[in-house]
């Protein structure tokens, strides 16, 4: 543990650790666009610059790991520094508020009292359709924050975004200009979870009477592949989520796939696996498969 003073107190954290981090743990919240505990630190927006006894210049927070005897400053200029940035991202997009989507530049906004000062004449940007009917992408709403882009390559380890263009007219796209079904994107939806703004989207929530705000979140566990990932389920007013146990699910699950089989015969029914797990795992569901259910369709997912 090291020890270090945060806007006048003496506190401590581990060796090493992140700042935002650090002072979250100790009460202190320090306001961040760009950063998330799944990524790497990045430092990009610069939303979470603090001020450090000896430094030539203001530290992103999210950037800097704690050191023994690190006198720091979360206050002062830089709460108006914080609002300038503030405004400036409200100016340079169209639509910063969209479809009543949790928004975290708004709620920020809203918090330090910033309001754009103007909307620039060149902030519209490109827009580009996509055949996939899971999830959008609304370039005015984007402060090109990188968080879709980390998590692609940093999480689930491939290049299915990458960003285009320079200056204002820079957007997020599926590479090489692809439709997200033709690059290496699984629709997993780990790039949608982690948009600050909203900015990418499910496309069954547009035109919907009930803002995505207004629902209920229950944690659960994704059921694409064997990673495991852990998602939010947002439940609305008519949905209904019941405590269970496995014997129960298994039942349940084991009792849906025999009725699917006796109404339309085993080819209806498709097994898909994923190359994350073990070579006995993915044998056992080949088996499962071919001799129990009677279906060669068997298939994986990192082949999406």
């Amino acid at each position: 543990m090291v020890e270090f003073t945060l806007d006048g107190r003496t506190v401590s954290a581990p060796v090493g650790e992140l700042l935002v981090h650090a002072a979250a743990r100790h009460g202190t919240f320090i306001p961040t666009l760009c950063h998330d505990s799944k990524l790497d630190p990045y430092g990009g927006c610069r939303m979470c610059v603090v001020e450090v006894e000896g430094a030539p210049r203001p530290l992103p927070a999210c950037a800097t790991r704690v050191t023994e005897g690190m006198a720091i400053s979360t206050n002062g200029p830089m709460a108006d520094y914080r609002r300038t940035l503030t405004e400036m991202l409200l100016s340079e997009h169209l639509n910063s508020s969209p479809g009543g989507r949790p928004n975290e530049l708004l709620d920020l906004a809203g918090e330090l009292g910033a309001e754009a000062p103007l909307v620039l004449p060149d902030a519209k940007r490109a827009e580009y359709d996509d055949r996939n009917r899971l999830m959008g992408y609304d370039p005015d709403a984007c402060i090109l924050c990188n968080r879709c882009v980390r998590y692609t390559q940093e999480v689930m380890q491939c290049s299915a975004l990458s960003l285009e263009g320079r200056g204002g007219h820079a957007r997020i796209v599926p590479t090489w200009g692809l439709s997200w079904l033709d690059t290496e994107c699984e629709l997993c939806g780990g790039c949608l979870s982690v948009c600050p703004t909203g900015a990418i989207y499910e496309k069954f929530e547009e035109g919907t009477t009930r803002p995505e705000r207004t629902l209920e979140q229950v944690r659960t566990t994704c059921t694409f592949c064997g990673v495991g990932c852990q998602i939010d389920l947002n439940r609305g007013e008519d949905g209904e989520l019941r405590p269970t146990s496995w014997e129960h699910a298994l039942e349940t699950a084991a009792s849906g796939l025999k009725g699917v089989i006796d109404r339309h015969g085993p080819q209806s029914v498709g097994f898909l696996s994923s190359a994350r797990l073990t070579n006995e795992e993915n044998y056992l569901i080949q088996k499962l498969a071919r001799a129990v259910v009677g279906t060669n369709s068997v298939h994986s997912c990192e082949s999406t």
